[in-house]
């Protein structure tokens, strides 16, 4: 898995299919996630996207696919 910075996202996110890449806004981070804590949270969230295979679900997902994956 890949990690990259970039303001391209408006907060964290991975892309979906096979190889996945960790986005994260360093705006948001920096903002979001004063303590080391709160930043391996906001990582641990994203990377149990991929674990949970959520990332191989679907082509592309939609806001409330998102939303579905996040409540579980």
């Amino acid at each position: 898995m890949d990690v990259e910075i970039t303001r391209d996202v408006a907060t964290a996110c991975v892309n979906m299919g096979v190889c996945s890449t960790m986005k994260i806004n360093p705006d948001f981070a920096a903002k979001h996630c004063q303590t080391d804590a709160a930043l391996q949270t906001l990582v641990m969230h994203e990377l149990m996207h991929v674990l949970l295979g959520h990332t191989r679900l679907f082509d592309r997902e939609t806001p409330i696919d998102n939303l579905a994956f996040d409540a579980v």
